[in-house]
């Protein structure tokens, strides 16, 4: 079943005070959990940590009043949350949903804890990216499940070893997937407004074309996923290639068959896209 873990008192009573300090976030960081402060200082690791996350937490804490919003969306988001996922994909899923004040290490981070599936939500990021309403929370929360859901529901061993490229747009597609089916709408695409959807679907020969061009030669394919990352001036257009090549899948595959995919499968489609993109 899924476990909500709501940290903000504590978030409130213990670091709600400029400017961030490491030693009281480690201590509130432990406390959730033996391993969570070195797991978040690890990822954290391949940035600037003075320079590129510590103002974005004393950001995070300057403003209280988006902390308690986020606080509010994130109950609101979690009411009924297991219903919501045997009503879609019947089934229950085994993971801890835990709001909680990390490191820059994502807004949400489908991970293990302490050997338990776990979806981590950083509500410095949150509050960073201007996900705090209930709407955004709820597409927040939802993406991160659908990447549970997938990896709960594949019986077979993933293809990442074998082409990483390949396997990130699969399983960010499989998560925009799957927020969309909760959401009961196949276009909804949460990190972005309308116009930056629009570009995506005006730009697609080029953006499949790129990406089918960086999968064969092995190429790194970061610039299309991530906010702090971007592709022709665009953020996060892999998310939106990804949401297309699984829906064109989910038309002739079952959802267990979905989660199921090959390598081969997900190469096929994004062939066939590319090329579709061109006439």
């Amino acid at each position: 079943m899924i476990q909500i873990v709501d940290t903000y008192s504590t978030i409130e009573s213990r670091l709600f005070e400029l400017p961030f300090n490491i030693s009281k976030w480690r201590e509130y960081a432990n406390g959730i959990s033996p391993s969570l402060a070195d797991k978040c200082l690890k990822d954290s690791e391949r940035y600037d940590f003075e320079k590129e996350i510590v103002p974005i937490l004393n950001a995070a804490l300057s403003n209280q009043e988006e902390i308690r919003l986020a606080h509010h969306s994130f109950i609101e988001a979690t009411k009924a949350i297991n219903e919501k996922i045997r009503d879609v994909f019947h089934t229950n899923l085994n993971v801890d949903i835990i709001l909680y004040f990390g490191l820059c290490n994502g807004a949400g981070w489908a991970t293990q804890l302490d050997d338990r599936p776990t979806i981590l939500l950083g509500i410095e990021k949150i509050i960073e990216l201007k996900w705090t309403d209930v709407r955004k929370m709820e597409q927040l929360i939802n993406h991160e499940l659908g990447h549970i859901w997938h990896f709960q529901t594949r019986k077979t061993i993933s293809f990442e070893k074998d082409n990483p490229q390949l396997w990130q747009l699969y399983c960010e597609g499989m998560a925009m997937f799957a927020q969309q089916e909760l959401a009961a709408d196949p276009w909804l695409f949460h990190q972005y407004d309308d116009a930056w959807k629009d570009w995506c679907h005006q730009n697609k020969v080029v953006l499949f074309n790129e990406f089918l061009n960086r999968v064969i030669k092995r190429l790194s394919v970061q610039d299309f996923f991530g906010d702090w990352c971007s592709y022709m001036g665009h953020s996060d257009v892999g998310y939106y290639l990804g949401a297309l090549l699984v829906r064109r899948l989910s038309r002739r595959l079952s959802y267990q068959a979905l989660c199921e995919c090959t390598q081969q499968d997900v190469f096929a489609e994004l062939t066939a896209l590319a090329q579709q993109s061109m006439t």
